[in-house]
């Protein structure tokens, strides 16, 4: 078990560019999950917290970038992100799904071109200092498909559409990816949904499908196990989801040698 728990949490609902519609839930989301995780903890979690206009994309590197200063070898760091996710076709093949995926930060889209989104290449540059120090857990509650699909009625889906994707991006043009390997070492990374798909709120709901039956299972106390929440808030997630008539399929990314449990020591 590690010895403390490090968190940065990252919700947001609202964004400053009115073309973006906002996401009841996600500041909640980010909130409820912090909930969920405090008593797994014997001591204060260490914690860092951006809402809505704190999520900006020089907030969210600053934070990781104090994450990844404080986390020692017998900690677990945590990442959570809950907002809008979008993608883009791959212009220059090297991405092997054919999309370029992206997190929303508050500001995206006030200035056009890449820059405004925080693409998945930055993300895994931002994160690899703090799993080079101690394992690191990253939940993202947040669409990747590029599809731009309307969600049915009622629900949202937590995804930009591909027009306003690519009106941002004008004509810029997309890094190069640095590559590395499809799974981090020390890393696991749970998805709210596969990467051709979109994570969603369901209607009336007060969280993200995904946060919700994740943060039940943590709080179900069954398990603290990484692995095993995971398999369990994935048949939650299928379940509610053939209810109400979506395909949303959570993954998990695991590169981790051993199992790890959500609870410090």
């Amino acid at each position: 078990m590690p010895n403390r728990l490090l968190v940065v949490a990252i919700g947001v609902s609202v964004y400053a560019n009115p073309a973006i519609p906002p996401l009841p839930t996600c500041r909640d989301d980010a909130q409820v999950f912090l909930n969920a995780l405090r008593p797994l903890s014997t001591q204060p979690l260490l914690e860092r917290v951006l809402f809505d206009d704190q999520a900006t994309k020089a907030n969210i590197q600053a934070t990781l970038e104090w994450l990844a200063g404080e986390v020692s070898v017998d900690d677990l760091a945590i990442v959570y992100y809950s907002g809008h996710g979008a993608s883009f076709d791959d212009d220059n093949g090297d991405e092997s799904d054919g999309k370029e995926e992206f997190l929303c930060p508050y500001e995206c889209g006030l200035e056009q071109g890449v820059g405004s989104f925080v693409r998945d290449d930055e993300l895994r540059v931002w994160l690899t200092p703090i799993r080079e120090k101690a394992p690191l857990l990253v939940v993202l509650d947040a669409c990747h498909s590029g599809t731009g699909a309307m969600a049915p009625a009622g629900l949202i889906a937590k995804e930009l559409p591909a027009g306003l994707v690519k009106q941002i991006i004008g004509n810029a043009t997309i890094p190069a990816s640095a590559g590395g390997d499809p799974i981090p070492a020390n890393q696991v990374l749970l998805a709210g949904c596969q990467d051709s798909e979109q994570s969603y709120i369901l209607p009336g709901e007060p969280n993200s499908l995904f946060t919700a039956k994740l943060v039940e299972q943590i709080a179900a106390g069954q398990t603290t196990d990484i692995q095993a929440l995971f398999e369990a808030t994935y048949n939650a997630v299928l379940d509610a989801s053939d209810l109400a008539g979506i395909q949303q399929t959570p993954k998990i990314s695991n590169g981790l040698n051993a199992p790890l449990a959500l609870r410090s020591a």
